[in-house]
């Protein structure tokens, strides 16, 4: 991504482009080191948290940029509503924050039909689950594919999506965000605890506030989410979230 001026000007500054694939003004989605999601970026947000915490009593997170989908999602996490922050984002000019009141309206639905619980089985056995989470469009087929290519067992997959259409204005609102960031939890919570899971492989199609919301929720679903990041074709592992 290109440096970009937003409408207000950072105390901090968190610029991971170099560790990106690609020339200086298109980034692509794959790390020169996939190592380093876990090994360098994540920990340089965790520090930065700390260090906020520890110096002011600020829980108010006005955040600004163009990022992956995966950094939205470990963002959300590390600045998350357990340790009491509030985050601002800005959604295609509009100022959305995590504090807004739910949309009662709001609906999440499985895409198959299939229990919420027991989700799509696949091989019944194994420590860990899949969930897919549609928005701006479906994700079942690629994550479906995904999945039958996978090395490991893997007990079921959970596919959700709101009960509207979906689009780029599925979300109409800070509260639509609110409520799917609240009823993902929910369910992803009920389905990994109905298989026992260690491990949740996260996969999202949606807008970043989405990300960044569930994220700043996920505290308490798993031992371990990975954040599978979309590497157009394919997905790949991205941030582990513990």
């Amino acid at each position: 991504m290109k440096a970009q001026k937003f409408d207000l000007e950072p105390d901090h500054i968190i610029d991971w482009r170099d560790y990106f694939v690609g020339d200086a003004n298109k980034k692509g989605h794959q790390l020169a080191d996939p190592t380093s999601w876990n090994t360098k970026l994540l920990p340089q947000l965790y520090g930065l948290e700390s260090q906020i915490n520890q110096r002011t009593d600020c829980r108010l997170i006005r955040a600004r940029g163009l990022a992956r989908l995966s950094a939205w999602f470990a963002f959300g996490f590390a600045f998350s509503e357990v340790a009491r922050y509030t985050i601002e984002i800005d959604q295609n000019d509009k100022l959305w924050r995590t504090d807004t009141a739910v949309s009662e309206d709001f609906r999440l639905i499985t895409s198959n039909g299939m229990d919420v619980r027991d989700g799509e089985i696949i091989d019944g056995t194994g420590n860990t689950v899949a969930v897919g989470i549609s928005v701006s469009g479906s994700l079942d087929e690629d994550v479906r594919h995904f999945t039958s290519n996978r090395s490991e067992k893997m007990a079921s997959l959970l596919l959700l999506r709101p009960e509207r259409g979906l689009g780029k204005e599925c979300l109409r609102n800070a509260g639509d965000v609110v409520a799917i960031a609240a009823q993902v939890k929910e369910a992803t919570r009920s389905f990994v605890k109905r298989w026992a899971a260690q491990k949740l492989l996260l996969f999202y199609f949606g807008p970043l506030s989405g990300a960044c919301f569930i994220g700043h929720k996920l505290n308490a679903v798993c031992q371990q989410i990975q954040i599978m990041e979309d590497q157009q074709p394919g997905y790949s592992p991205s941030f582990l979230l513990t």
